[in-house]
């Protein structure tokens, strides 16, 4: 799991992530994970789902039930017009079907479910 992220979090308090590797690389944790190094990797679905896609090898097994992370694009307080302009393209976006179509690139067709 990468160093300092809800992943390690959740580890230390279910796991025993003493035995695992800790990293902040997800080319190494995943590069192993390909070699037989590890056994499993706990980490972002929208990460594990890229890297289950372009390493030859892996699979996304699913999401730990209640851990789902939901994801934003911040900016700076006050930039009401940035925010205006970010909010209508991603509704543009999700409209005109150029949402799904990513999703499927990137994800594949094979998503995690609302609030990936």
């Amino acid at each position: 799991m990468r160093r300092g992220t809800t992943a390690e979090a959740y580890a230390k308090q279910y796991g025993t992530p003493e035995t695992g590797l800790v990293s902040e690389s997800n080319e190494e944790l995943y590069a192993s994970l390909a070699a037989g190094e590890l056994d499993a990797i706990i980490d972002d679905s929208p990460i594990a789902m890229h890297f289950s896609h372009s390493v030859a090898g892996l699979q996304f097994a699913g999401v730990i039930q209640g851990t789902e992370g939901a994801y934003a694009i911040m900016v700076r307080k006050g930039n009401a017009e940035l925010r205006a302009e970010i909010n209508g393209a991603l509704a543009d976006m999700e409209k005109d079907g150029t949402q799904q179509r990513l999703l499927s690139k990137w994800f594949g067709d094979n998503q995690v479910e609302e609030g990936r």
